[in-house]
């Protein structure tokens, strides 16, 4: 009898310790990790290529609406003063309130399991709410409004902190240029962006994933027990599974991304009343054990699992450590026998804390990339600082993405700072583009710009001031075309036909060098072309020389000298030419010769005799033509250019485009 009463007494306690815990901490542990993923991601970006020139203000306080007052049904809201990591840290918080009604809605089942529903449908039925049948996915990622199919009950709850109005915040502080307005603005932005890491770490918690219920008094072990910020990994990246992360980094969307760590705790861990396997008998799960995950399933041995007998403990190989799943002896098990084994198994919270070094390890790991994701793709660039007119021009480009697929342009303050001599002014962008003529600068001062928002910047390369915009785009650009068209001329045999000299890409190859060198107002470019495939070699060889104006808006005059060789099955050839042009007119376009696009800068004019003729000097051309059959050896030269005469639908041309192709 005594036996009896104590273990009764250990259940007792079991229970009644489960009753007392408290939640899954809004209050705490949801913040630690939020404050965790902060840091990580902070941490990160000098090293990640796309964040480099992002930058977070720690100390910039963002004053936006947050809880002041938490309830169960009912919260109250007021102003609150914070930084970018505290506003995060805040929506670890917030994501949780009113609590009762929060509680309900934040459980994904990516198995589908209960007849293919996602939400809670272990539903508990003493609480006096009605089901929302609104999953966590759909809740924390939808703009503005809860996806309501079931019943909406004396409680209906709106949602208007979730990654969709978080992102329409975040872009309209991008068009909004009251710094007011805009604090208020990225508040709710960051606020939103912590409630979906609160969501983010639900997904890394099995009850929220196994549709288990869990209210007081049938309490998980992992949610109520993990509480303290010491149940932090000190080095998250030794336990984590690169392999899930690096997937989850290709993702195309924020949902597959929460889907993804949903499925992956679901596959991987047990809740209390969610474990099956086979022990001393088969282990069946407390709730639908008629329809139970079929992953994880316990076992002894076998599959990465092994059983510790004196520890009545199932273990899991992760790779990178040995993880405690569930135990099959209860507490207090001594006062009826010293090798008492159930049929059952449990999770306690020496289970939990295994289970969590693996869990909030990769939740750590993963993060950084949901917070990436939430900023949108912003470069800022200074096109041109130039001492001839005292102006700095630039412009700030947002890229379309899966997230912010309908982001346009830019339209609020940037600030632009002479580094060297640390003066700033500030500017404001119009679709993206802005200009000033009030900072003061010299020949070589460093000029660079940047954008604030709620305490997040992102800044440009620095420039050294002097020259034009076309000088600095031809120091930046990556290749240049040149093409000649002459329809009329006369060949040393005699013959009439038209010609071509060209530097183009053929066929989309790409050229293998090209040298650039800018002296002054002189620039000189060697381009090499290598071609080469079953039976035929061609290299082709070009020099040029640029004599700009001092503005480097006129082409002063230029020299062109070309070498094509050609070797195929049937013939050597080697065709050069060469020539000057001085007054080269053209025109400016964005793009290639016609076409509008932002990335490139183009030089181009067809020649009406409008400059080509009387501009064109010491024009040379020669074809060396060996024939392999017979060893026949043909030269031809141009004795007559006719520019008075072409044909109507071939007119001479000339055009010169500096390409920025990257």
């Amino acid at each position: 009898m005594k036996n009896k009463i104590a273990f009764l007494t250990g259940v007792l306690a079991y229970v009644g310790l489960a009753i007392i815990l408290s939640a899954y901490g809004n209050k705490n542990m949801h913040t630690y990790i939020n404050d965790a993923i902060t840091d990580a991601f902070i941490k990160q970006m000098p090293s990640d290529p796309d964040l480099k020139n992002y930058f977070i203000q720690p100390n910039a306080k963002v004053k936006g609406t947050g809880v002041t007052a938490p309830g169960q049904y009912y919260i109250t809201e007021g102003d609150m003063n914070q930084t970018f990591k505290e506003w995060l840290r805040h929506g670890g918080y917030s994501a949780d309130e009113p609590e009762a009604l929060q509680a309900i809605r934040h459980f994904y089942d990516p198995k589908g399991l209960d007849a293919g529903r996602l939400y809670l449908t272990d539903f508990p039925p003493l609480l006096g709410l009605a089901n929302p049948e609104v999953d966590i996915l759909s809740w924390a990622l939808e703009y503005n409004g809860e996806v309501v199919n079931g019943t909406q009950g004396l409680h209906y709850l709106f949602q208007y902190n979730s990654w969709e109005d978080g992102k329409r915040s975040f872009a309209q502080a991008m068009q909004e240029t009251d710094p007011v307005k805009q604090d208020k603005l990225m508040a709710h932005a960051w606020r939103c962006l912590g409630e979906s890491l609160h969501a983010l770490a639900d997904m890394a918690c099995p009850v929220h994933v196994r549709n288990d219920g869990h209210p007081p008094g049938d309490a998980d072990p992992f949610e109520n027990a993990i509480q303290g910020i010491g149940y932090l990994p000190a080095s998250p990246q030794n336990l984590w599974d690169q392999a899930l992360i690096n997937k989850m980094k290709g993702r195309d969307s924020i949902r597959q991304i929460f889907h993804d760590m949903a499925l992956y705790t679901n596959e991987n861990f047990f809740t209390n009343q969610t474990i099956y396997g086979s022990g001393v008998e088969p282990i069946k799960p407390v709730i639908r054990p008629g329809n139970p995950y079929p992953l994880p399933y316990a076992r002894e041995t076998g599959g990465g699992w092994e059983y510790v007998a004196d520890e009545y403990t199932y273990y899991k190989d992760f790779g990178t450590s040995m993880v405690k799943m569930c135990k099959d002896r209860y507490y207090f098990a001594n006062a009826l026998t010293t090798n008492y084994r159930t049929a059952a198994a449990y999770v306690d919270l020496d289970v939990a804390k295994s289970q969590s070094t693996i869990l909030l390890s990769n939740l750590i790991g993963i993060g950084p990339e949901v917070v990436k994701r939430f900023l949108p793709e912003m470069k800022v660039n200074i096109d041109d600082v130039s001492t001839i007119d005292n102006h700095v021009y630039g412009s700030v480009s947002i890229t379309r993405n899966p997230e912010y697929s309908w982001i346009f342009s830019y339209n609020s303050n940037v600030t632009i700072w002479n580094y060297t001599k640390n003066k700033t002014v500030t500017a404001k962008a119009t679709n993206g583009q802005f200009e000033t003529s009030a900072l003061a600068f010299s020949e070589g001062d460093e000029i660079q710009a940047y954008i604030t928002l709620g305490g997040f910047q992102v800044y440009s390369e620095k420039v050294k001031a002097g020259g034009s915009i076309a000088e600095q785009f031809i120091k930046k650009s990556n290749d240049i075309y040149i093409d000649l068209s002459l329809s009329k001329v006369t060949f040393s045999n005699g013959e009439i036909g038209s010609i071509s000299v060209s530097a183009l890409d053929e066929n989309d190859e790409d050229w293998d060098q090209i040298t650039y060198n800018l002296n002054g107002t002189i620039l000189t470019i060697h381009k090499e072309l290598l071609f080469e495939i079953p039976g035929q070699k061609k290299t082709r060889s070009h020099d040029f020389t640029f004599n700009f104006s001092n503005d480097f808006e006129k082409i002063i005059s230029m020299r062109q000298d070309m070498v094509l060789t050609e070797d195929n099955s049937s013939a050597t050839s080697v065709w050069t030419s060469g020539y000057d042009i001085e007054n080269v007119p053209f025109e400016i376009f964005f793009g290639s010769p016609g076409v509008i696009a932002p990335l490139n800068f183009s030089r181009y004019k067809i020649d009406d005799n409008n400059g080509i003729k009387a501009s064109l000097k010491n024009f040379t051309y020669k074809s060396d033509i060996v024939y392999k059959s017979d060893g026949y050896h043909s030269i031809q030269t141009i004795t007559k250019v006719d520019f008075d005469d072409p044909p109507p639908w071939q007119p001479n041309y000339f055009w010169v485009w500096f390409s920025k192709t990257h």
